[in-house]
């Protein structure tokens, strides 16, 4: 079996870094690849993502707020879908938020439940399963550094923000255009 964990844009990274830390820990040895740990200097890289895409049994695709439309993103899903199971793994983002095709695949929250859910799946797609109390124990010893490392990726919000652009005002830029029109005259 193959894991092949998917990012774009930086808390995606970091939050399938993370993941992908929790996975080795709880099912060791499993082959999991994800770029940023996985990728030699040097190589061809689309080759090399496009090889591991073909591989994978498990997708993983680490969706934020910021790559939900990313056409890299779209393009891992879409290969992805072709390999079996595919998961979205929810860093700081919603299931409605989520773009067609993901929308129809059982999505997983970065929280402790959500987690130990997909860690559940992969390990359940393995030839050879551990043992659930097992995996839970594993899963709960290294659960606080990577629920640490995944909510360092989220975006805290203090207070409101005085400037949100013409986006937070208008419900698009036409109508903040049209909106405007008269004082330039």
């Amino acid at each position: 079996m193959s894991v092949f964990i998917s990012w774009s844009e930086g808390r995606s990274k970091e939050g399938g870094i993370a993941l992908r830390r929790l996975l080795d820990e709880c099912l060791c040895p499993m082959g999991i690849w994800t770029s940023t740990v996985d990728m030699d200097a040097g190589v061809k890289w689309y080759e090399e993502i496009e090889r591991h895409l073909g591989e994978a049994t498990v997708g993983v695709v680490c969706i934020t707020p910021e790559n939900l439309t990313s056409p890299w993103v779209l393009f891992e899903a879409g290969a992805m879908l072709r390999t079996g199971r595919l998961i979205p793994y929810l860093v700081d983002a919603e299931v409605h938020d989520l773009p067609g095709p993901l929308l129809h695949h059982q999505a997983c929250p970065t929280t402790r439940d959500g987690t130990l859910a997909l860690v559940r799946a992969v390990n359940a797609s393995s030839s050879r399963p551990i043992d659930d109390k097992v995996l839970e124990r594993r899963f709960d010893a290294f659960w606080p550094t990577a629920d640490q490392m995944i909510n360092q990726t989220k975006i805290p919000i203090v207070s409101p923000p005085t400037w949100l652009g013409i986006e937070a005002v208008y419900h698009s830029r036409a109508e903040g255009f049209d909106a405007f029109v008269p004082f330039l005259r």
